[in-house]
């Protein structure tokens, strides 16, 4: 079965983060590959990849039509450290799909304002992503809201290759969202499993 990789800090996985990708499972009967960032070269409140690492195991662990992809941490190895982007990823990717089947692509499912930003050119090698993108070796999926009017709708080319599905009920709280909450002990238990919180908890993060 085809995989869809879902990208993404992950810092904590929470609940809309597995419905979403339940969800793409559900419609595109694919398999969905959490692929957790090594490092992020924007943010600096990442946790270390091994808890974030652990916290996936523990909130995917009863789905079969989940899984985690270490890419991240492959090349971060391979290239001694170097800044995560996603561009090095994807063509990464590309080429183990290629080894695999023969044809020389990555589906990666994203959020609706990460296609923003890179239409924007915000992201590293913004203009050859979009490149790939245009000649079907990067395919998106794309989860949006109801009502939502983000920028890359309003680009014709641009919807013809990416595939979009409409987000249903119970994708409401951030990993942001939760770590506010949680700094300020307020209730979070709507927005991470109950394992991956117990984790947080014995394991003092955040």
């Amino acid at each position: 079965m085809e995989k869809i990789y879902f990208g993404g800090s992950f810092n904590p996985v929470c609940n809309h983060h597995i419905n979403i990708a339940l969800l793409a499972a559900r419609t595109f009967a694919k398999h969905i590959a959490f692929m957790p960032a090594y490092d992020a070269p924007h943010k600096n409140t990442l946790i270390s990849f091994e808890h974030r690492l652990n916290m996936l195991k523990l909130a995917i662990d009863e789905y079969s039509n989940l899984s985690i992809s270490l890419a991240e941490k492959e090349i971060h190895d391979k290239n001694k450290g170097e800044p995560s982007y996603s561009y090095n990823t994807f063509r990464h990717l590309a080429g183990i799909n290629s080894n695999l089947t023969g044809v020389y692509s990555v589906s990666v499912l994203l959020g609706s304002d990460s296609v923003d930003d890179l239409l924007d050119k915000k992201w590293y090698m913004s203009d050859e992503i979009l490149a790939r993108i245009y000649n079907r070796t990067f395919k998106l999926y794309v989860p949006i809201r109801k009502g939502e009017k983000s920028k890359f709708l309003q680009d014709e080319k641009l919807c013809q290759l990416v595939k979009v599905f409409n987000q249903d009920v119970g994708f409401d709280g951030s990993s942001s969202e939760f770590r506010e909450k949680y700094k300020n002990k307020e209730d979070v238990k709507d927005i991470i499993n109950a394992k991956v919180l117990d984790y947080v908890v014995k394991n003092s993060l955040y």
